[in-house]
């Protein structure tokens, strides 16, 4: 059975061998594409180049930022369920509260190491250090859903917008 929420393609490729720049492309009707031009250093060793998911949530505007960040976790089987309602629920409305955070996607991937790809489009990379994000990530429900060895080996990808 053919599931009938939307696909998307996030393609995540290094620009030069050994370089910590990445292209990050959505493949849909915009054709829009996204300059990375910075990766946190936990994720300069992933070797995972696309993810292919299906789209769990799409909240905040249906538009693009000119900054993104985007997230790779390799959550546990057994603790998917818990995971997406927190971010449904908890982790993305908080974030949204803050008018420079535009959109927040949660992908369940397919044949990846990881299991979970949030996509964010922002105003700027400025509002990752603001006082929203700040709360979101210190809440209680925040510190039981990331709990585990496994949170280390989430992927960080932070970019801003050039023309495709």
């Amino acid at each position: 059975m053919t599931s009938s929420r939307p696909h998307l393609y996030v393609d995540l490729t290094r620009a030069i061998e050994g370089s910590v720049d990445l292209d990050y492309r959505l493949i849909d009707e915009s054709g829009r594409g996204i300059r990375v031009s910075h990766v946190e250093p936990a994720a300069a060793d992933v070797s995972v180049q696309s993810f292919d998911g299906t789209v769990l949530l799409d909240a905040g505007e249906p538009v693009e930022g000119t900054a993104i960040f985007v997230i790779a976790f390799p959550v546990p089987s057994q603790r998917c369920d818990e995971f997406d309602e927190w971010f449904a629920q908890e982790h993305a409305p908080l974030l949204l509260s803050d008018p420079r955070w535009r959109r927040a996607r949660l992908l369940a991937l397919e044949n990846s190491t990881f299991s979970r790809l949030i996509v964010h489009d922002l105003d700027d990379v400025e509002v990752l250090e603001s006082e929203h994000r700040r709360r979101a990530g210190q809440t209680a429900r925040t510190a039981s859903t990331l709990s585990g060895d496994w949170t280390a080996a989430a992927a960080r990808f932070i970019g801003v917008r050039t023309q495709a």
